[in-house]
């Protein structure tokens, strides 16, 4: 089993350095800062200080190491979802971020995580994916996920016992988790 729903305890985590992150012209938020340049020290700092912390409380730390050619990989949660057999794999609206998806789908396999679903023509990134509960999924259709994203993720899932909720919104807020996220049961 992997993950089971989205408020329960949290044993192990992938993260990726922000090595090279650096504001591209991807959304409304990112366009903001283009141009400013990110103390890349104070993040160096700040994603330690975070891992340290998942190792305190005795979580595992998963690491993809930082590349250049994937500067936005500090976004770890958005390569696709974790549920309780294994993981669904998305694909990425934005060409930017499309070298992630080969890099995570080794990382995944070298973990023994199985993957179930691949979203090969609709667009998912897992910023859209929230456990309602142990059988319910919310997946977000705003700016980066969409309805074929959504259809080919419910027929892998849907036969797996998940009853899969589309939630349409303004793409302004990029992903669902920016809107609302679930703190506990």
């Amino acid at each position: 089993m992997f993950v089971r729903n989205g408020a329960g305890r949290l044993t192990r985590v992938l993260m990726s350095p922000p090595s090279f992150l650096e504001a591209r012209p991807i959304n409304e938020i990112a366009s903001r800062y283009v141009g400013i340049p990110f103390n890349k020290a104070v993040m160096q700092h700040e994603y330690e200080e975070l891992r340290a912390v998942y190792e305190g409380l005795g979580i595992d730390v998963e690491e993809l190491p930082a590349d250049p050619e994937r500067p936005n990989c500090v976004f770890a949660r958005d390569f696709g979802a974790c549920i309780r057999e294994g993981y669904i794999l998305g694909r990425y609206a934005v060409p930017i971020r499309e070298k992630e998806t080969l890099d995570y789908q080794k990382k995944m396999k070298a973990l023994g995580i199985p993957l179930i679903c691949q979203v090969k023509t609709g667009h998912f990134e897992g910023g859209d994916f929230i456990f309602l509960d142990e059988h319910t999924l919310a997946i977000g259709m705003v700016a980066r996920s969409d309805a074929a994203g959504v259809r080919e993720i419910r027929s892998a899932v849907e036969p797996l016992g998940y009853h899969v909720i589309p939630v349409p919104a303004d793409p302004v807020y990029l992903h669902a988790d920016l809107l609302f996220n679930v703190v506990d049961e």
